[in-house]
């Protein structure tokens, strides 16, 4: 099909929301800090928008002391710049509203959209993040949208992006790419689809959302062909799937060059020799999926527990002390 690329500049307007607001917001988060004007931004490397529910005070919290504090850069060249900001809706609590309100005053790190915050409105929160990033992140060189029950060594994963596509990539999109995905009709499952929602019996090749990793050009014209389709609830299958079929994106699949660990290979890698020279290199992005836990305090635990032992392993490694950056 032929889309044509037009983009709505109205800040109001979120797919087929009419009356959209960013009820929280960072607007000056990647411009100069000497000069907020709107021409002034700094030259960032990598943005990060991190998809979070609005009660997850614990698990931004833990990202924000281990891995997102970009302040600790392993030896990282301060030409490699890094933004985080968590993406949110709303809720109808009000306690938990007021807490935000206050974690948005301490952290400046908060973007919360007027809808919802609700499974079923996570593709809303996705193209929220595509919006955020054009209007208030534009040159950043890389952008990585994620979830909040991950790690990432920022080390690790700046270098090879660095290394592998340079510090201007174009029509990049990575990430662990599902192929030949047929759609579920049945109700019994959690991912049913309907006919009316989307008629095909195969999604098109598309991101498992945890980690993706995009150029600065793919997520612009992500964003300005969002609203030429309909929406479909499955913000991984629309955003990295449809629309990136229709932009003709190739994936690219990062599973079988980096250090990708999933649950138990999160646990392997963390029960192996604590010595710091026996130490294997870190994983460069780790999924800790809440499906693989019994207790939600395990998560927690295993985010600290991977971001202590990278530390030790950098400590050993590029001789960098720890003292103030352990958790």
């Amino acid at each position: 099909m032929n889309f044509s690329i037009t983009i709505n500049d109205n800040l109001s307007t979120l797919l087929d929301l009419k009356d959209f607001q960013f009820l929280i917001n960072e607007p000056n988060i990647c411009r100069s800090s000497f000069d907020h004007s709107e021409q002034q931004y700094s030259n960032i490397f990598l943005a990060i928008f991190i998809h979070s529910a609005t009660k997850n005070f614990d698990k931004r919290d833990i990202i924000r002391k281990t891995w997102g504090n970009h302040s600790i850069g392993f030896g990282i060249d301060n030409h490699y710049n890094v933004r985080l900001v968590f993406m949110l809706g709303t809720t109808k609590n009000q306690t938990i509203q007021n807490q935000i309100q206050q974690e948005s005053q301490h952290y400046g790190d908060i973007i919360q959209g007027s809808f919802l915050d609700t499974y079923r409105n996570i593709t809303y929160k996705h193209v929220m993040g595509l919006k955020w990033i054009n209007h208030f992140c534009p040159h950043a060189s890389y952008i990585l949208k994620a979830d909040d029950d991950i790690f990432i060594d920022l080390h690790q994963l700046i270098y090879y992006l660095h290394g592998k596509f340079g510090d201007h990539p174009q029509r990049l999109m990575a990430c662990y790419v599902n192929k030949n995905s047929r759609v579920s009709r049945s109700y019994r499952n959690k991912w049913r689809v309907s006919y009316k929602e989307y008629s095909e019996q195969y999604y098109p090749a598309y991101c498992d959302g945890w980690t993706i990793i995009m150029s600065n050009d793919i997520t612009l014209d992500l964003y300005r062909i969002a609203g030429n389709r309909p929406l479909l609830w499955i913000d991984d299958v629309f955003i990295s799937g449809i629309l990136a079929n229709d932009l003709h994106i190739d994936h690219f699949d990062f599973r079988k060059s980096i250090h990708c660990y999933k649950n138990e290979n999160v646990k392997n890698w963390l029960i192996k020799s604590t010595k710091s020279s026996a130490i294997s290199i870190p994983p460069m992005l780790s999924l800790i999926d809440a499906n693989h836990y019994n207790d939600p305090n395990e998560i927690s635990h295993t985010i600290i527990s991977l971001w202590n032992k990278t530390v030790e392993y950098y400590r050993y490694n590029l001789n960098i002390s720890i003292d103030q950056i352990k958790v």
